[in-house]
């Protein structure tokens, strides 16, 4: 029989607990992770103007706490051979900030304790469907796709194809090829995220009994015996003492993890800049925000009605809308800035007056640099001076993000930037970097 605990679902002849409990998970053979719950568990926020979640004082301490507490327990599990599964769901991150906790990022994956495993919640959209399919017909974990096939739908998926998924085995993807249930190996274990089946009492039991038969599976003859409670009685020298040796190691680990994983997520924000130089979709869109927002623009991403995504820009220039699109081996074509029109068509409609135009291109985003041909068509150039939209690459918006990494302090430049992007008459604008 296997030691089974879930963190907030119950699940039939299994304990259950909560994630700010104390109870150690160090014990069990398998921890099922329930990361919405997890996230439901976090203190309260406060959200300031750019929609960024704080949690803040002696809450943020020990939320801090909390987090490597579980972080270090799940080390232990793991490092043990044990098994961790997880149902992978939207991405839920908040900041913490206190007097000595300044500015710390927090997710409801944060548990995980290798930070190499754990970038793929920066690739983790939110988007729900049922098209799911097994591209991995001997992956461990192959049979519960086949236990809840019909009853199987995903919450979030990561935006990485199966082909070039390299943080793990990829087993599950939706209809796009896209990642949503994957297994990576951490020390001597395994973590595996899986999409959600519908949760009622027959389904309960049978994802027991399916994890029962994985986990006989995986653990063969290694799985033990778990001891009696009567012997508990029975202790042997030096125990106390390797106990608190451990807890202290742990300890250093977790605080260790916790510097490294600030220490590359610093790392890994800045070198996402190249993503401009190559990227498409969501991801380069978000990549142009935080561009935008070196150069002075109060910039955010909100959904729009007739298009895919709308950028909203607010400086003491002015206010503007943005289109980002990426083409693999083509300029930017017509479709984009007709989505654009009907943008800020949309935006006149509620705010009577028409804000400023601007299209953004990776244009042959496959090619290198040099080899690249014009960015827009000529049919985009026309309409952009006709309605006095500005044109800009993502090649341009780079070069800006280099300089301003480097000169955060340079007022003057920004402000000429944004100027540039306000006086541009349908040309592309080029940025006044020294």
């Amino acid at each position: 029989m296997y030691k089974i605990i879930s963190i907030s679902n119950k699940f039939h002849d299994i304990e259950v607990t909560s994630f700010p409990s104390n109870v150690s998970l160090t014990d069990f053979d398998i921890v099922i992770v329930d990361p919405t719950d997890i996230a439901s568990s976090f203190p309260k926020t406060e959200p300031d103007s750019n929609n960024k979640r704080y949690i803040l004082h002696q809450d943020a301490h020990v939320l801090s706490e909390l987090i490597q507490r579980r972080n270090s327990e799940f080390f232990a599990l793991l490092n043990k051979g044990r098994m961790i599964v997880s149902f992978l769901d939207p991405l839920f991150e908040v900041r913490l900030n206190s007097s000595s906790l300044k500015n710390v990022q927090i997710n409801n994956y944060s548990w995980l304790p290798d930070e190499g495993k754990r970038r793929f919640v920066n690739r983790l959209i939110s988007g729900s469907g049922t098209g799911l399919k097994l591209d991995e017909k001997n992956h461990l974990f192959a049979s519960y796709f086949f236990a809840f096939q019909k009853d199987l739908n995903f919450t979030a998926y990561v935006d990485i194809s199966t082909a070039s998924f390299d943080l793990g085995d990829a087993f599950i993807s939706n209809s796009a090829d896209l990642v949503v249930g994957f297994s990576c190996k951490i020390s001597n274990g395994i973590v595996v995220f899986l999409p959600r089946f519908s949760f009622n009492e027959e389904n309960n039991k049978k994802f027991v009994g399916v994890l029962l038969q994985i986990a006989k599976k995986y653990f063969g003859s290694e799985a033990k015996s778990l001891p009696p409670d009567w012997t508990d009685n029975f202790t042997l020298p030096g125990i106390d003492v390797l106990d608190k040796k451990i807890r202290e190691t742990e300890k250093t680990i977790s605080e260790v993890e916790l510097q490294k994983s600030e220490i590359e997520k610093e790392r890994n924000d800045i070198n996402e800049y190249k993503f401009l130089l190559y990227e498409q979709g969501h991801i380069l869109e978000r990549k142009v925000v935080d561009t935008l927002r070196l150069i002075g623009f109060k910039a955010e991403t909100v959904p729009g009605k007739n298009t895919d995504f709308d950028v909203i820009l607010e400086s003491e220039e002015g206010r503007a809308i943005a289109e980002v699109e990426g083409k693999n081996d083509d300029a930017i074509h017509k479709d984009k800035i007709d989505q654009l029109i009907s943008a800020i068509n949309q935006d006149a409609e509620q705010r009577d007056s028409f804000a400023k135009g601007v299209l953004v291109g990776n244009h042959y985003r496959l090619r290198s640099l040099d080899q690249r041909e014009e960015p827009f068509t000529k049919t985009v150039v026309n309409l952009a001076k006709q309605y006095h939209y500005a044109l800009i690459t993502t090649i341009d918006l780079y070069n800006a993000a280099v300089y301003f990494l480097q000169h955060p302090e340079d007022e003057d430049c920004k402000k000429a930037c944004r100027k540039a992007i306000f006086e541009s008459d349908g040309n592309v604008v080029k940025f006044p970097i020294p």
